[in-house]
């Protein structure tokens, strides 16, 4: 009986080793793959967007039980299309030198992998994750850049609003706020 634990804790040592060997494989193989794509984003740049990334493997890192505490079906076909054609939009955004279609094969190829490594149920359990990668493009900046004149100015208005609904003397003047003391001006990043 105790020969029989020593040779499982040696052959489940073995396969993790093995497991953890073969999961620095595939990320290195996919770093390479896509380092078109990995150089778009940080063509921004060093700035929240490599972040992303890092920020969804960890949410997937740390709710790892809840992910794969099922059996995994892997489906090789779908998965397997899915990373073509991520490697065809990588190949588009690189032959057009078009840095979001570059961003989106990044995106696609996580897909991918996911399909190809549990099937629609682990591309079910990881929706979230994975949508959150989106957020990794330079298109949701331009969203966000569009969006800035109208979140300031709604900020400027709401802070004024509020002030004098407590009795202090504040004037708004586009994204100006003047006080009795000073002027503020609300920042892009409000």
């Amino acid at each position: 009986l105790a020969l029989t634990g020593v040779s499982r804790y040696y052959s489940l040592k073995k396969f993790i080793n093995i497991t953890t060997l073969l999961l620095i494989l595939v990320s290195i193989l996919f770093g390479i793959s896509y380092l078109k794509s990995i150089a778009a984003i940080l063509q921004h740049g060093i700035t929240w967007h490599i972040f992303i990334i890092a920020i969804t493997i960890y949410l997937i890192w740390i709710n790892k039980r809840v992910y794969f505490n099922s059996p995994l079906k892997p489906d090789y076909i779908i998965g397997s299309i899915t990373l073509l054609f991520s490697f065809l939009i990588l190949f588009i955004g690189y032959a057009t030198s078009t840095l979001v279609i570059s961003e989106f094969a990044l995106i696609a190829g996580f897909w991918g992998i996911t399909l190809f490594m549990g099937g629609f149920k682990l591309l079910q359990k990881l929706i979230w994750p994975l949508l959150y990668l989106f957020f990794v493009s330079s298109s949701i900046e331009g969203a966000f850049d569009i969006l800035t004149p109208f979140y300031r100015k709604s900020t400027a208005f709401l802070s004024v609003y509020f002030a004098n609904i407590l009795s202090n003397d504040t004037i708004i003047s586009g994204t100006y706020i003047r006080l009795p003391t000073m002027v503020l001006n609300v920042a892009d990043e409000c």
